[in-house]
């Protein structure tokens, strides 16, 4: 049976996931960039309800958050052709698992930036339980 919507589905959720991965590696080149840090610096010292210590909680903040989707993202890029191997080898429901293993981490790792990759990965792993390969034998054709 072919499996072109899931191979799509999957290869979409990769191709995401590299996406993700440049946006964290964003948040982390945002925390160590200093030209950055001084001009953000330099407006909110006319702001007296932020003070530089809240300013660099949450420029730690960031960084934290930028290696974290770059874990994510790695783990559903990894875990996502691992699955599609699984799936080329006719193995559909050890993929469906791996596919549904891979949305739950993307999902809850990226703390919500890697939803639609989630979904996509959930999508196909319940593809992959769902659709079933036609067996010649169930219905044999009557000719008169």
């Amino acid at each position: 049976m072919k499996r072109t919507g899931e191979y799509i589905l999957a290869i979409i959720g990769i191709l995401l996931s590299v996406i993700l991965t440049f946006i964290g590696v964003f948040f982390i080149a945002l925390k160590q960039n200093d030209g950055i840090r001084q001009v953000i610096e330099a407006e909110l010292a006319n702001d007296p309800t932020i003070t530089m210590e809240d300013f660099s909680l949450v420029m730690d903040a960031v960084g934290g958050f930028g290696w974290l989707i770059v874990v994510a993202s790695a783990i559903g890029i990894i875990l996502g052709l691992v699955s599609i191997f699984i799936l080329r080898s006719k193995r559909q429901t050890m993929a469906g698992v791996f596919f549904i293993i891979t949305a739950v981490l993307v999902g809850l790792l990226s703390i919500g930036l890697g939803l639609l990759q989630a979904v996509l990965f959930l999508i196909v792993g319940i593809m992959c339980f769902v659709r079933k390969p036609k067996n010649a034998d169930k219905d044999p054709v009557v000719t008169m």
